[in-house]
């Protein structure tokens, strides 16, 4: 099921100032990406996140917060108003607008099947990436990335014995 409805996110917006231009005939749209979908807009061969929004019957809208894999699903922020999108992904001349911090972002990774105890120690470290990091959480089995961008994850998925990282 498809949930597309346009939302305005308060939470992300602690000055006046910013509320009152996103307001100003701004769209945002929280919409679940499936698997299976390109994390584009414009046309592809591909099913994408513009015929997710002419599926539901909106205007597609071109800025997307973010990207995710094919065959990743998760939540995906659109909107026009490229100002927040920019907050949103954390460019930092604009943050200074939006309250001074990029929106904290989290990814989740599920193994299927047992892994063995030591092979998942390494997964329980944080990991140095280029932007952002990781930041483990109770028990090896569980991560909280902040970004995922690194062949180290990859690398550590390999290592338990997956070839896919379903994520």
């Amino acid at each position: 099921m498809l949930c597309l409805a346009p939302c305005l996110i308060a939470v992300l917006l602690p000055s006046p100032a910013a509320e009152s231009a996103l307001a100003q005939s701004s769209l945002v749209y929280a919409l679940h990406k499936p698997r299976g979908v390109l994390s584009a807009v414009g046309e592809s061969r591909a099913r994408t996140l513009t015929d997710l929004m002419v599926g539901a019957g909106v205007v597609p809208l071109a800025g997307h917060a973010g990207r995710l894999d094919k065959e990743t699903s998760g939540l995906m922020l659109i909107t026009n108003h490229s100002t927040l999108l920019r907050a949103v992904i954390g460019q930092a001349p604009v943050l200074a607008e939006f309250g001074g911090s990029p929106v904290p972002k989290r990814y989740t990774l599920l193994l299927a099947g047992a892994h063995a105890p030591e092979r998942l120690a390494s997964l329980s470290e944080p990991i140095e990436i280029t932007r952002g990091g990781l930041k483990p959480c109770d028990g090896a089995t569980v991560l909280t990335a902040t970004a995922f961008r690194d062949e180290r994850l990859a690398t550590e998925f390999h290592l338990l014995g997956r070839d896919d990282t379903r994520r």
